[in-house]
């Protein structure tokens, strides 16, 4: 059974990418304003059980790297990995509700069939 993960990109390089051509062979990389910085090192990546990306906590822990007080990559990893958890942790809990619901609902319509 897939879960949701963590994965690292060993070197994030941070720019904006500039099409020249419309067929799209001719990307030019121009330095992004928004960061302080052109490279992160060991930058967490967090994926769906389908594994395309967790978009708002990837968006969160870029967010995270445009600060000027840059997080060590260690940091970073920590903060990575507490929402993973924090995600398995929802979704399970989410799947247990949602079971459990349907099951009070199969037990409340067992006992209207044989009430009624």
């Amino acid at each position: 059974m897939k879960q949701e993960r963590k994965i690292k990109i060993k070197s994030l390089d941070i720019y904006t990418p500039i099409l020249k051509e419309f067929n799209g062979n001719n990307i030019t990389k121009i330095e992004n304003d928004d960061f302080y910085i052109n490279n992160y090192l060991h930058f967490p990546v967090l994926l769906n059980k389908d594994m395309t990306q967790w978009e708002d906590a990837n968006r969160y822990l870029l967010y995270k790297i445009k600060e000027y007080k840059l997080p060590d990559s260690e940091t970073l990893d920590n903060i990575a990995s507490d929402l993973l958890a924090f995600k398995i942790f929802f979704v399970k809990r989410m799947t247990l509700t949602t079971c459990q619901h349907q099951e009070e609902q199969r037990d409340l319509i067992g006992y209207i069939e044989n009430t009624y």
